[in-house]
């Protein structure tokens, strides 16, 4: 039978044999395809599914895997009690205890593109599993897998010897304070791995020895908007030390302390393309900028005032 331009709104086709029809262009909005045959399988379902597909499995052609929003509800720094089931919970807490570890765990586990948002009331993250790893399991957290955090003004403060956050997949920060990251290598505040923007962030408080504030790293491409990086300290790009390309853009880098004169605000390496576009550098000491004048376009931004050292360009 030629259905074409049918309308089988409500129809009930059940047991019906279809085999061979053209149904191209028709209308089965509510129309019950359980047991026709002639249908697969897959096609007889009628609900879909709206988060991951079923909890822990792998999206097939009857369920799709859909991007999560996921919610953090505490302080703590704790682990998440089944990654990949596409609920944020804890190990050892109950429904709606997520942490910020426990969030980047689920979404790491997640094939998609997902959301963390931090709840305004929650203030501060404290971060206290020591240990080094690039899985997210103590020290820094470790983003592996695209995804967008809406801090909604949390501190998150790192207390263990270890950088705050290393972002090895695309990234969106927005509305964080990044505070107390420390190492005896590069970014101490955030390592950036991979294409990332931080918008309306405060990065103060870290050290390193390359990067005290942030580290962009060469296969790193970062967009600094309305933030500002101050008070940090490094050897070398107490602020900022990139390897790869960097924009900072209506920001200010500041009061950034560098041990010697390599670059107290920001210092560029080998691979590096730094666009300052409205932003202020000023009052850093050990230089303001320690790189090639080819390395940096600037354009409406503010260079001044360096407490030693001058602009090392």
């Amino acid at each position: 039978s030629d259905l074409t331009g049918a309308d089988l709104s409500g129809a009930h086709l059940t047991y019906a044999d279809v085999a061979g029809a053209d149904l191209r262009s028709a209308d089965l909005t509510g129309a019950d395809l359980t047991g026709a045959t002639g249908v697969p399988a897959t096609d007889q379902a009628t609900t879909f599914a709206t988060t991951t597909c079923p909890n822990g499995t792998a999206a097939s052609p009857s369920c799709e895997e859909w991007a999560q929003t996921l919610t953090v509800t505490n302080g703590e720094d704790v682990r998440d009690d089944d990654p990949g089931d596409g609920v944020c919970q804890d190990v050892g807490g109950g429904p709606g205890d997520c942490s910020l570890r426990a969030a980047i765990d689920e979404a790491n586990a997640s094939s998609t593109t997902d959301t963390i948002t931090v709840d305004a009331t929650v203030g501060t993250v404290t971060l206290a599993r020591a240990g080094v790893d690039n899985t997210n399991a103590d020290g820094d957290l470790d983003v592996t897998d695209e995804l967008t955090i809406e801090g909604n003004g949390a501190t998150v403060a790192q207390t263990v010897g270890d950088r705050v956050l290393h972002l090895h997949a695309a990234t969106v920060l927005r509305d964080l304070t990044v505070t107390g990251g420390a190492v005896s290598g590069d970014g101490g505040g955030v390592f950036v791995a991979a294409p990332a923007t931080l918008d309306r962030l405060t990065i103060t408080g870290n050290e390193a020895v390359n990067g005290g504030g942030l580290r962009v790293g060469a296969t790193g491409d970062l967009t600094l908007r309305n933030s500002t990086i101050a008070d940090n300290t490094a050897d070398a790009g107490s602020g900022l030390a990139a390897s790869g390309a960097v924009a900072v853009v209506s920001s200010t880098v500041s009061g950034n302390t560098a041990s010697t004169s390599n670059g107290g605000a920001i210092r560029t390496n080998t691979g590096a393309l730094v666009s300052l576009l409205f932003a202020t550098v000023a009052d850093n000491t050990g230089g303001n900028l320690r790189a090639p004048v080819a390395a940096v376009t600037v354009g409406g931004s503010i260079i001044a005032d360096p407490a030693t050292d001058g602009n090392c360009v």
